[in-house]
């Protein structure tokens, strides 16, 4: 198991001071770097707004996602190694501050964009208030692999 701080937001507006101090230095706890982190949440967000290119929603059987759904929201946790149909895969090689930046330009993208949200791939579709605490969980979720130095 990965190294993990222990890391919650409550609004978007709190990802991009925690990125901009692990900029300055950090260390991963998992297996991307701070830049293949940026990359992944900024497609995930432009994905909610415009709709994953990859593939179209592979909901759960109704129940299921209705308690996953409920459970994510309400623990402000993500499960491990969850594998979601057409998640953005972050390559080797990217630069961190390159990719904050564009992580920056999403998040104020998607708290400009009035709506409507794409579905999830995996959890389907949101209401306004859920797909927010979604990102700010997902985001949580995957910045706290990432350890400052």
């Amino acid at each position: 198991m990965s190294e993990r701080r222990s890391l919650a937001f409550a609004t978007l507006y709190e990802v991009m001071p925690d990125v901009d101090r692990l900029l300055a230095g950090y260390r991963s706890g998992g297996n991307w770097t701070l830049g293949q982190v940026c990359n992944h949440l900024a497609r995930v967000l432009v994905f909610t707004i415009e709709g994953s290119p990859e593939h179209g929603p592979h909901v759960l059987e109704e129940r299921a996602r209705l308690i996953m759904t409920r459970r994510l929201l309400s623990s402000g946790v993500m499960a491990e190694g969850l594998d979601v149909p057409g998640s953005p895969l972050p390559g080797p090689g990217l630069d961190d501050r390159v990719e904050a930046q564009s992580l920056r330009q999403a998040i104020d993208r998607f708290l400009r964009h009035p709506g409507p949200f794409a579905a999830h791939p995996l959890l389907g579709a949101f209401q306004l208030d859920q797909v927010h605490r979604f990102q700010c969980v997902h985001c949580a979720h995957h910045l706290s692999h990432i350890q400052l130095a």
